[in-house]
């Protein structure tokens, strides 16, 4: 069960300025921006990936066709796309990505992969502009970016103890209705001003395309301690060493297009970080050394670099990241479909809801009535009848089951003086 979490307003004095607190702690988050953003060299994580799409209302046929022939769409919940997945995930300083896909699950369909996608669903709210390429051609100004002030105002809802740190919920508001920006609470940690967590969201009026909200909610966690105590920062408190990473990223939207209208879902939980920061960032406030890790950790094996004795003669071993240079971004094992039900409930971070477990109960076991030789056979018979126009383009025999088709043509020729067509039949 979730705890309840109090909130307290602070004692706030009254100037002539009128100023609302969140200004002053808005202002040092945004100070301390690129520190975050560079904080980190590159990293290594596991991530798990779940996906959910429905659709709430849709007409029963589209442009003359059954929308639901094949029956992807649960009549009940309007479920269409469901499907896990994990993968190993690499980033580089200042944009490469490769990642590695050893699990994926999808409902209703053993043999296919997920196209759940770490990169797709990162956003950074340390850079400047946050770009989310599928709704929108254009980035939206970061609450933390630093030039936020032309785009935000900021209020102070209250504070907040966690594990004995303070953190500040801001409220963020767009200053013009058709600015590109977000909308919603961001969590800022008091002393060291990094983004704690966000419960932001894009309508609209921002300049989204295709849907018609997008909610980002983000919670960051410390993946590395100081070895030793910290250091006074000068600004009345302790500023912490420690490394933040992103742990969960959850992504609701809603769309509606033309006839459709629907809601979606995607969770990556991401774990088992392994760390490199850069030590040569400059931070304007003064923290404690950190441990770091050595590069060749972060890389799968295939990326390592081989020790100098074991190369060929002539070779130096410079090209160690073979995987980013490669220009390959994303590589999905072939076994990756093959994991059953017991490694999944093992793996799985977040239970499945109750609608997402009927979901793939019943999905599977259609796909196991789809591909019997029963079905299989009623369906070829359908698809087998001779029709006229096959006279012309051709007549093609298909047996499903057995995975094989013959196709036979039809070639025309006319009987010397006579006129009347006749027609040789060829199989191919």
């Amino acid at each position: 069960k979730m705890e309840l979490q109090p909130y307290e307003i602070g004692t706030v004095t009254i100037n002539a300025s009128g100023e609302d607190p969140a200004y002053e702690v808005m202002r040092k988050a945004i100070k301390m921006r690129k520190y975050y953003l560079n904080q980190v060299e590159s990293y290594s994580c596991d991530v798990y990936i779940k996906g959910v799409q429905r659709v709430t209302s849709y007409p029963k046929k589209f442009m003359g066709f059954d929308v639901n022939a094949e029956g992807d769409i649960d009549p009940k919940t309007g479920i269409f796309y469901l499907s896990e997945s994990v993968s190993k995930f690499y980033f580089k300083q200042p944009d490469k990505a490769y990642e590695k896909m050893t699990s994926s699950k999808v409902s209703g369909n053993s043999k296919a992969f997920s196209f759940n996608r770490t990169s797709d669903l990162l956003l950074n709210f340390y850079q400047n502009v946050v770009n989310v390429q599928v709704i929108a051609k254009r980035g939206f100004v970061s609450p933390v970016a630093e030039g936020a002030m032309f785009y935000y105002k900021y209020h102070l809802v209250g504070t907040f103890y966690e594990n004995g740190k303070l953190v500040n919920k801001v409220e963020v508001i767009p200053k013009r209705d058709h600015d590109p920006a977000f909308r919603g609470i961001i969590y800022i940690c008091e002393n060291t001003w990094r983004i704690h967590s966000t419960d932001l969201y894009l309508v609209k009026d921002a300049g989204i395309e295709v849907i018609d909200t997008l909610k980002i909610n983000q919670v960051h966690l410390p993946v590395t301690s100081p070895p030793a105590p910290l250091p006074k920062t000068g600004e009345g408190g302790t500023a912490g060493s420690e490394v933040w990473m992103l742990f969960s990223n959850k992504l609701t939207f809603s769309f509606s297009v033309l006839a459709f209208k629907g809601n979606g879902m995607y969770l990556s939980i991401h774990s088992k970080y392994n760390v490199k920061p850069d030590l040569l960032v400059k931070n304007p406030i003064p923290y404690a050394p950190i441990e770091q890790a050595t590069t060749a950790t972060l890389l799968p094996k295939e990326m390592k670099p081989k020790k100098k004795e074991d190369l060929p003669a002539g070779k130096t071993g410079k090209k160690e990241n073979k995987g980013f240079s490669s220009g390959e971004m994303m590589k999905v094992e072939d076994d990756a479909n093959k994991k059953d039900s017991l490694y999944w409930a093992e793996t799985r971070p977040v239970p499945l809801t109750q609608e997402e477990v009927v979901d793939y109960k019943k999905k599977d076991s259609i796909q196991v009535i789809k591909e019997s030789k029963s079905f299989l056979d009623s369906v070829d018979k359908k698809t087998n009848r001779f029709e006229p126009i096959d006279l012309l383009f051709g007549y093609e025999h298909v047996n499903r089951y057995k995975k094989r088709d013959t196709e036979s043509t039809v070639q025309h020729c006319t009987r010397p003086g006579t006129g009347h067509t006749i027609g040789d039949t060829q199989e191919v």
